[in-house]
């Protein structure tokens, strides 16, 4: 009896070996004949195969009624990732722009990033403990009280 059952365990192992197995070549080739579909100049350039696409969604994430950890660590990192994003984007278009067009505001854009760690590490969220007037107001007398850090 336990033979069978050590080769039952061994035989799902490898049913999920050869799954994973499987989806990771379809994955490959789907991305291959996308960039393919898209003709990518590298591609025409280099003999190398290359598997990448580039998606980002810059208008949301998912937002649930209780998170994870998981889901907080997901949510963060895609912040970052569209931060990176923003970045990349609008600052390099910026210095492409100035280059040509010395008129071109240098303000196109407000960036959030700074209120992560105010906000939430040093910032009046950590600072309250046992608020008198109750934490809704006294949070918001608290944000009102600490100076912004945006150099926009």
């Amino acid at each position: 009896m336990d033979v069978w059952f050590c080769m039952l365990l061994q035989a799902g192992t490898v049913r999920d070996s050869m799954a994973k197995s499987l989806y990771s070549a379809l994955f490959d080739w789907i991305v291959f004949r996308i960039n393919h579909a898209l003709l990518n100049n590298r591609d025409l350039e280099e003999s190398a195969k290359i598997f990448s696409i580039g998606v980002l969604d810059i208008f949301g994430f998912e937002d649930y009624e209780n998170n994870s950890f998981e889901q907080f660590c997901i949510n963060f990192a895609n912040e970052r990732l569209q931060h990176y994003f923003n970045q990349h984007i609008f600052k390099l278009e910026q210095v492409r722009h100035l280059a040509f067009l010395h008129s071109f505001s240098t303000k196109l854009y407000l960036s959030t990033m700074h209120l992560h760690g105010s906000l939430l590490y040093s910032g009046p969220l950590k600072r309250r403990q046992a608020p008198p007037m109750g934490y809704a107001i006294g949070f918001i007398m608290g944000l009102t009280a600490t100076p912004p850090h945006s150099s926009l």
